[in-house]
Formats: C-alpha cells, sequence, structure tokens
C-alpha cells in the first residue's frame, strides 16, 4: 500500500467511521457486532483498495461494503432460530407431514447431528437455514457444486431413514 492509499483510508475513517457504526447500529440485529463489523469494511477496504481507489463514490463504496458485511453478520445471528422451520420444510414435513402440524423442538433434531460428518450438517444447515446456493457452498466448502448437492441429499437421507426407524420404534 502506498502513501495515497494510506491518505485515502484515513480520510475514510476519520470522516465516516462514526456514520457507519450509526449505520451498523440501525441494520444490525445484535449491536454487540456493530464495531466488529464496521472494523472488517475497513479490512475489505485494505484488501481491496484498488477497487475502492477506483470507485466513482468511495463513500458508497464503503457503505455498499458495510450492508454485505451486516448482511453475512445478520444470517450467522439468524441461523439457530432458522434451523428448525427450514430442515422440517425440506425433509421432514415431506416424510411425516401429520408430525409437522406440531411444534418442532431444536433438541430433536439435534439429537439426529450425530448420524452426519459436521461438514455435512454444515452444508445442510447453510444450504436450508441460511439459504446458501450450492454455488456459493462450493466455494466457501472448497468443493465442487455436485458434491455438495450430493453431499446434501445424502445427509438429507440418512436424516430421513433415522427419523423413520426411531418413529417405528414409537
Amino acid at each position: 500500500m502506498n502513501s495515497d492509499d494510506s491518505k485515502l483510508l484515513e480520510e475514510l475513517y476519520s470522516s465516516e467511521y462514526q456514520n457507519l457504526i450509526n449505520y451498523a447500529g440501525y441494520i444490525l440485529y445484535n449491536s454487540d457486532y456493530v464495531e466488529d463489523v464496521v472494523q472488517e469494511t475497513f479490512t475489505i477496504a485494505v484488501q481491496k483498495i484498488a477497487d475502492l481507489q477506483s470507485s466513482n463514490n468511495q463513500v458508497g463504496w464503503l457503505y455498499r461494503t458495510l450492508q454485505n458485511v451486516v448482511r453475512n453478520k445478520n444470517r450467522d445471528l439468524q441461523k439457530p432460530n432458522k434451523i428448525i422451520s427450514k430442515i422440517t420444510q425440506s425433509t421432514f414435513d415431506q416424510i411425516f407431514p401429520t408430525t409437522a402440524e406440531f411444534e418442532s423442538n431444536i433438541l430433536f433434531y439435534e439429537s439426529y447431528k450425530h448420524h452426519l460428518s459436521e461438514v455435512d450438517w454444515t452444508l445442510l444447515c447453510e444450504r436450508y437455514c441460511d439459504g446458501y446456493q450450492y454455488e456459493e457452498l462450493s466455494k466457501r466448502h472448497n468443493l465442487s457444486v455436485s458434491a455438495c448437492k450430493m453431499r446434501i441429499l445424502r445427509a438429507k437421507s440418512v436424516l430421513r431413514k433415522e427419523i423413520q426407524k426411531d418413529n417405528k420404534k414409537l
């Protein structure tokens, strides 16, 4: 990074830091992470200094970057709340349509987690809870798109069989 880059970042930091903090506090679900997302925004600005320099609206570039960082953080914060509903809709509703009418319990679903590898459980949750597309998952986990699809299908199949097995015991 040269002195012009450093000067630009210092100017943006001094002029926009508090505004970014305020904006992040407004759009972030959990205000405990406000400073973290703003710092991550500036970290991305350092990493992508050429993009920032070439932008016609450098302040706007910072805000768009902050919005993306906040979107990802909000997605991570909502993950536990979405696990039950998304997995229920995608897998269990198809198997037990009458059971799906009852309120689900996270402990029920967590009890099946041990049947899957950590990667498969993560892929399943990120696909159905966080809404990631297969292409995004393949990049995040360094897998091919077809490998992601197959692992998720296999994970759903394993869960389906285990639930059916337990349902027969009842």
